[in-house]
């Protein structure tokens, strides 16, 4: 029996943004302990500005052919864009991230980037990755 093509909707975590939030508001904190007023401002600025940044929507989409030899894997960041053949590779598979390289842009795929089948679906499909 053939497995189907599996198609995932990810989206940008929460958790994440909050481990950014805590380890930003952690370097700030220390800057004004160690550092004068004047030099820990700016850099909270920039702290704040850059854990925004990384605060977005929808990331993309992933889709896996598997009835293909060998399995082909497919992006797109819009739902209206058409769907572009990426090299994909698995770095990171733990018990609740994924880490991901799309042509060598790096995806780290959190619990809650996609819903909890996709994200089961997922880690069965990179298993099987070389």
């Amino acid at each position: 029996m053939q497995n189907p093509s599996i198609q995932i909707t990810l989206v940008a975590s929460k958790q994440a943004f909050g481990v950014h939030v805590l380890v930003g508001l952690a370097v700030a904190l220390l800057a004004h302990i160690i550092a004068s007023v004047w030099l820990a401002l700016p850099m909270t600025v920039v702290l704040a500005r850059l854990v925004w940044r990384s605060r977005r929507g929808l990331l993309g989409q992933l889709h896996w052919v598997s009835q293909q030899q060998p399995a082909q894997w497919c992006w797109r960041e819009e739902p209206s864009d058409s769907w572009r053949t990426v090299v994909l590779t698995c770095d990171y598979l733990g018990p609740w991230l994924i880490g991901l390289k799309l042509d060598g842009r790096r995806l780290w795929v959190w619990p809650d980037s996609c819903d909890a089948v996709s994200h089961r679906l997922l880690r069965r499909a990179l298993v099987r990755l070389p």
